[in-house]
């Protein structure tokens, strides 16, 4: 059975490689755009993870808990 990732891999692409983009993630995943958006949300809005920068400089820190 496959089972869609959790947010603990996508916060643990992101600790790999703070400056990985969406795109990647997605590849690394197999989530949808709109489903790597929704997890993504999340996870900021728990405070998680943060995006520091712009969209194309800038860089993902994940907060620990």
């Amino acid at each position: 059975m496959w089972r869609k990732p959790s947010k603990k891999t996508i916060i643990n692409l992101i600790t790999v490689n703070p400056k990985t983009t969406t795109k990647n993630i997605i590849s690394a995943t197999g989530l949808t755009r709109r489903g790597l958006e929704y997890q993504l949300k999340k996870l900021k809005e728990t405070g998680k993870i943060e995006r520091i920068g712009s969209d194309k400089g800038g860089y993902w820190k994940v907060n620990q808990d």
